[in-house]
């Protein structure tokens, strides 16, 4: 994979040069918040029912985890590792990504 596995973070460039069959994108903020607007291909496990759902997720593939502005995603990130899985923070989260989209 083309990301640091030491690092927790992955920036929305370096998350962009990936293939996007090689990543899941985990939208960890509330079902509401993720109903309202996400980043397209996304899929929601609200980080209160992490604990219960982690066996949904595949461990064949990095996840990216994201939050609205990537605080609450780190703690999810390094929980995920605790598993077994790849994952990585997404930098700056929902919001970083908010403000290219607006930027382009």
């Amino acid at each position: 994979m083309n990301y640091n596995e030491g690092e927790l973070d992955i920036s929305l460039e370096d998350m962009y040069k990936l293939e996007h069959t090689s990543y899941i994108l985990l939208d960890i903020r509330s079902s509401i918040s993720f109903n309202l607007s996400n980043i397209e291909g996304s899929i929601n496990i609200p980080k209160d029912k992490i604990d219960n759902r982690i066996n949904e997720l595949l461990k064949d593939k990095l996840i990216i985890v994201y939050c609205t502005i990537g605080i609450f995603a780190k703690d999810v990130t390094k929980k995920l590792r605790k598993h077994g899985y790849e994952a990585s923070n997404l930098t700056n989260g929902y919001s970083g990504w908010l403000v290219k989209k607006f930027k382009e």
